[in-house]
């Protein structure tokens, strides 16, 4: 009896082997052919960059109208313009027209928000960040004015532009420390004149006039936080770990195998990789048993 017993449970342990063996197969199988993604690792560039918002400041000088009348342009908005140069002409009621001189060279503008004397980068070193960037402002294009109004700007281009940047934390960030940001397709260096617990961030000078950041007080720009790493570049998640080994499953005349790599660099998304050639296709979402599995490829 006890034999029998024996013989049952030897052949329900071989039954349940083979049903496991077979459930094994069947999910490497379907894994590799329902789940896999592929992806060409190709040269290029790791870049290490953040998108943070900055709020402008410039050395800005007010155009105001020695008389009430109808303001007549004399420049194209953006045009530099010589100190003493007209700017603009008030046309009065009676005829009579009175020019409006530029009280300093630089970039004409024909609008005016209220910030010109505010937001400026000697208050941004020494006053209250938070007060000064909590300033309402309208901005208004004054067509008719009254005498003494302001009825735009004159824009010092030749001084540098300052500004400060929301950072998440100041970790890392000293007064004196040098910086880059990418800028409408410019990069601008920069050195950190003024760090700020409230609101977070960076008081920065640049070391020159930022274009277009008279005309858009508020914008996103991009840090760039450290140089690009160059090599042959994969996604993270290709990345695969076996025993002490880091490398990527690459497709080899159909088959995947596992092939050994090193990391020069990466970022949150990318990773830049040696020995591993440029064009080869690479297994995107890796995973256990995977070595010498067939590439089906769509």
């Amino acid at each position: 009896m006890k034999k029998g017993n024996t013989g049952k449970r030897m052949l329900t342990a071989v039954v349940l082997l083979i049903a496991v063996t077979a459930a094994v197969w069947i999910y490497r199988t379907g894994f590799t052919a329902r789940d896999l993604e592929y992806v060409r690792a190709e040269t290029g560039a790791i870049k290490h960059e953040q998108t943070v918002r900055a709020a402008f400041a410039n050395e800005e000088y007010l155009l105001q109208a020695p008389s009430g009348g109808e303001v007549e342009k004399l420049a194209v908005p953006g045009q530099r313009i010589r100190r003493g140069e007209s700017a603009a002409r008030i046309k009065q009621v009676g005829g009579e027209s009175k020019s409006v001189p530029a009280p300093a060279g630089g970039l004409v503008l024909y609008k005016v928000d209220g910030l010109e004397s505010l937001w400026t980068a000697a208050n941004f070193k020494d006053m209250d960040l938070k007060k000064l960037l909590e300033m309402p402002s309208s901005e208004q294009e004054i067509t008719t004015a009254q005498s003494g109004q302001a009825i735009g700007k004159i824009i010092n281009n030749l001084a540098p532009t300052a500004a400060f940047v929301e950072m998440q934390s100041l970790e890392g960030f000293s007064v004196g420390k040098s910086l880059r940001f990418a800028i409408d397709g410019k990069v601008f260096p920069a050195k950190v004149v003024r760090k700020s617990e409230s609101p977070t961030g960076v008081v920065v000078e640049f070391r020159s006039y930022v274009d277009g950041s008279a005309e858009q007080r508020r914008q996103e720009i991009t840090w760039i936080m450290k140089p690009e790493g160059k090599g042959v570049v994969i996604p993270r998640s290709a990345l695969w770990t076996k025993g002490e080994e880091q490398g990527v499953f690459a497709v080899m005349e159909g088959v995947l195998h596992f092939r050994r790599v090193k990391v020069q660099d990466e970022n949150e998304t990318e990773t830049a990789v040696e020995d591993l050639p440029s064009g080869l296709l690479v297994v995107k979402n890796p995973g256990a048993g995977l070595e010498g599995q067939p590439a089906r490829l769509k």
